[in-house]
């Protein structure tokens, strides 16, 4: 019996080792994309840290790092590095695509679910990421190499992944509706030139396509109004983690209607609500539209 017990304990010892050795093996991938990675400190852009690189959710770019480490036995310095930069690029691209999978499309779907649900999305993914550019190379002692692989997340990644309901039509699915009664008076007021949502506090997530409603449910932007070219340019909203850069940035022009948000929304948290009266003061004016269809939209995080 006694003999048993220690074959137990003995049993259980390798699997805490290995839990442990996981354990240890995801801190020090965080640590390495933490130490490797340019520093962004007062940067004031918004960048989400994955255990496999990052989302530079205000740039729109995923970047990855791979170190490569030649063989021990080889011929010479030369071959020894040319080994370590293949290995680099490898493991850099591996973990890039694992960043894309984890990136959110909208309230209900990361890029993973959309790949499982249309296969040839996978080897399109992978194609983009075989062509990834190579942001910085560094050569490391002992002949180890790191490399930083980006991909940006518009323009052709964007194409891919965003949802089918963002086209270029002139007529607006489910537009802004006009109230009656009060056009005269919606057409004096003075059109605002973009919109900034402060959203600090509440724990919203940056997605590639996110909704703002009012708190009714009604969408007063989101696929249904944002053109899918400029969604493409730009992004259907850019983040940005400080008021003051948002407030000078282009995008939004030079009188933004500056509004905080109420809620975040949806099953991945990356839709806002607005109060009502905000909503109104954005949808009164039918001019309005103009910012909205171009993408004037910028969400502050924390």
């Amino acid at each position: 019996m006694v003999k048993q017990i220690e074959r137990i304990r003995h049993m259980g010892i390798p699997g805490r080792r290995v839990m442990k050795n996981r354990l240890r093996s995801a801190a020090l991938m965080v640590l390495l994309v933490l130490l490797f990675y340019p520093s962004l400190s007062g940067a004031g852009i918004y960048v989400e840290t994955l255990a496999t690189g990052r989302i530079d959710w205000s740039n729109g770019v995923v970047e990855a790092i791979g170190i490569g480490v030649p063989p021990r036995k080889i011929a010479n310095q030369a071959q020894a590095r040319t080994l370590a930069l293949q290995q680099a690029r490898v493991l850099a691209a591996r973990n890039i695509l694992k960043t894309l999978k984890t990136l959110r499309i909208d309230r209900d779907s990361l890029a993973k679910d959309m790949m499982l649900k249309h296969g040839f999305l996978g080897d399109q993914l992978k194609k983009l990421v075989y062509h990834a550019a190579e942001r910085e190379i560094f050569f490391l002692p002992r002949n180890r190499v790191k490399m930083i692989l980006t991909v940006g997340i518009r323009c052709g990644l964007a194409d891919i992944l965003l949802p089918e309901s963002i086209r270029e039509i002139d007529h607006i699915k489910g537009g802004i509706p006009e109230k009656k009664g009060n056009s005269s008076e919606s057409r004096e007021k003075k059109a605002f030139t973009g919109l900034v949502i402060d959203c600090r506090g509440l724990k919203v997530t940056p997605a590639l396509v996110p909704h703002v409603l009012d708190e009714e449910g009604n969408e007063i932007y989101g696929p249904a109004i944002v053109t899918r070219r400029e969604a493409l340019r730009k992004g259907v909203a850019r983040y940005e983690k400080r008021i003051e850069d948002a407030l000078r940035d282009p995008r939004i022009g030079a009188n933004p209607l500056k509004v905080k948000a109420v809620r975040a929304s949806g099953r991945n948290s990356c839709d806002i609500v607005l109060s009502n009266a905000d909503a109104a003061r954005i949808i009164e004016t039918p001019a309005n539209l103009g910012f909205l269809r171009s993408a004037g939209v910028i969400i502050v995080l924390d």
